[in-house]
């Protein structure tokens, strides 16, 4: 018994600096520098948007950037897609744009839409 009661007030004693913090490094998270605690990130809203439209029997593709909207070069027409309706490039998916809300589906990319956000030329 006596020989328990030195060995915890030998333990107790060394352990003098055990709930100081050793480096000086606060872990806690730091409160959120904006007052709604969200700032999104530069990188994840991409600039370039690239899309296939048809329009009666012909394809244009274009992309567009702040607002505003390129060239439009002649493509030919994914089987797919209908008149009225385009294809948006979304990261590695395609998705149809359509007036018609059960058209809204993902669906296969066009090469010329995959081409040009490569900005690889060709037909």
């Amino acid at each position: 018994m006596i020989r328990a009661v030195a060995l915890l007030s030998l333990a107790t004693a060394s352990c003098g600096e055990c709930g100081a913090d050793p480096g000086g490094d606060d872990l806690r998270p730091s409160p959120a520098a904006s007052a709604s605690g969200f700032e999104p990130i530069a990188s994840a809203t991409p600039g370039r948007s690239y899309y296939v439209e048809r329009s009666g029997d012909k394809c244009t593709l274009y992309s567009t950037l702040g607002g505003e909207r390129s060239a439009a070069s002649p493509v030919r027409c994914p089987k797919e897609l209908d008149p009225g309706e385009r294809v948006r490039l979304m990261g590695q998916t395609c998705m149809r744009e359509s007036a018609d809300a059960t058209r809204n589906v993902p669906m296969r990319c066009p090469k010329w839409l995959s081409w040009a956000a490569r900005g690889v030329g060709g037909k």
